[in-house]
């Protein structure tokens, strides 16, 4: 992914440079503008694919804050934080590899609750257990629809099946934007 971001990067320098050029061999000013809009194009979609939820990952468990849980619950919820983290990244790989802009959204939506959720249970490692149906059921279902969906994307069949999975699958996520927030409250 990083690759198709400094392709983009160069790709609108290319253009931006190229609209100079054209600009100032016609000598019409009206003309950089409209160049420039051109050339931005690529640099927009890059940041529209993005999404918003790039700024703040979760934080780390402090090893001093797990240190005070007994013994066998350390051991569970470290795991269970690991597996949160996980289906973090999964998630937010997949919707990094997207072509609908609209799923990307969603999905980037979904992102600052988890983080949220992540921070708390990083900040209270006594509450991790309260939190396993959220890193157990919804984030990881989340992080399989979107793999799911982006492997279906990837196929480039538009079947009636397939697109029927993919309205299934958008149908799913939308109801879990809700679980997501009724969990954190």
């Amino acid at each position: 992914m990083k690759f198709l971001r400094r392709a983009l990067e160069a790709l609108s320098l290319f253009f931006v440079g190229l609209a100079g050029l054209f600009a100032w061999f016609d000598g019409a000013p009206a003309a950089v503008g409209g160049s420039l809009m051109f050339a931005m194009i690529p640099a927009l979609l890059r940041f529209a694919i993005r999404g918003m939820s790039d700024k703040k990952q979760p934080a780390k468990i402090p090893k001093a804050a797990l240190a005070a849980l007994p013994e066998a619950e350390r051991d569970a919820s470290a795991a269970l934080y690991e597996k949160a983290q996980q289906d973090y990244l999964a998630i937010d790989a997949a919707r990094h590899g997207l072509k609908d802009a609209t799923m990307a959204q969603k999905l980037a939506a979904l992102q600052p609750i988890s983080v949220r959720i992540m921070d708390y249970m990083g900040a209270h490692p006594e509450k991790i257990a309260t939190a396993r149906k959220f890193v157990t059921y919804y984030q990881d279902r989340t992080a399989a629809l979107a793999k799911e969906f982006a492997e279906l994307e990837q196929t480039g069949v538009q079947a009636p099946q397939v697109e029927a999975t993919k309205a299934k699958i958008r149908q799913t996520l939308a109801a879990m934007d809700e679980a997501y927030t009724a969990e954190f409250e």
